[in-house]
């Protein structure tokens, strides 16, 4: 398995489970930013932690790995043209 030193996602991963699992089994830092909700308390000590001291520098860098996806799927195209499933495979190695 393939780890990262810190794991970034936006707000629809902000759970307790996804923030301890990175935290606690994979001993990385994660940075989700926290969802607005109509309960006003926070809860969870890792949502609590990213709330106080979120980092939006590191979270900005998100946007470069999704235009670069963006342009990805633009010039390949988002589906896949071959039928079977080994050239399939093949067609998502080149791309």
């Amino acid at each position: 398995m393939r780890t990262s030193d810190c794991y970034v996602m936006d707000k629809g991963y902000d759970s307790g489970k996804i923030h301890s699992t990175i935290r606690e089994e994979i001993k990385k830092d994660s940075i989700i930013p926290v969802r607005e909700r109509k309960r006003k308390k926070i809860r969870g000590k890792y949502r609590k932690q990213l709330n106080l001291v979120f980092e939006r520098i590191k979270y900005n860098q998100i946007n470069i790995v999704e235009t670069i996806f963006y342009v990805v799927k633009r010039k390949l195209g988002e589906t896949l043209q071959a039928g079977k499933f080994r050239y399939q495979i093949k067609e998502i190695k080149i791309k």
